[in-house]
């Protein structure tokens, strides 16, 4: 290593022994683990509200972020709860899950789980 990168190397060392780490997830942790990718659980939370394949089509047109809103008003109540019920039943703990727990770090990511 450098003489930068080993200044760095420490002053990353330091921060996390003094709990000042955060760590960025994404897909990279939840699609090995079974969790649908958000298309996947879009298009299965589309069959569970009962949507005709026309309306699947139709619905998957649409922006990633505008799909969820139409299937929450057409679930209503259950849609939180299709959501968790979908995870839960396609995700298992990994390696990565049981390193980010030993790392006793906040952890941050834009996915859905």
């Amino acid at each position: 290593l450098s003489e930068s990168q080993k200044a760095n190397a420490s002053r990353l060392a330091g921060d996390a022994k003094a709990g000042r780490l955060s760590v960025f997830v994404g897909a990279g942790i939840s699609i090995p683990s079974g969790a649908p990718s958000w298309g996947g659980l879009l298009e299965s939370l589309a069959i569970k509200a009962g949507l005709s394949e026309d309306d699947r089509k139709s619905l998957a047109k649409l922006a990633y972020l505008d799909q969820p809103t139409i299937l929450e008003e057409e679930m209503g109540d259950s849609f939180k709860p299709a959501i968790a019920e979908l995870i839960a039943e396609s995700s298992f703990y990994t390696p990565a899950h049981v390193l980010l727990k030993t790392l006793k770090a906040p952890a941050i990511t834009t996915n859905y789980d």
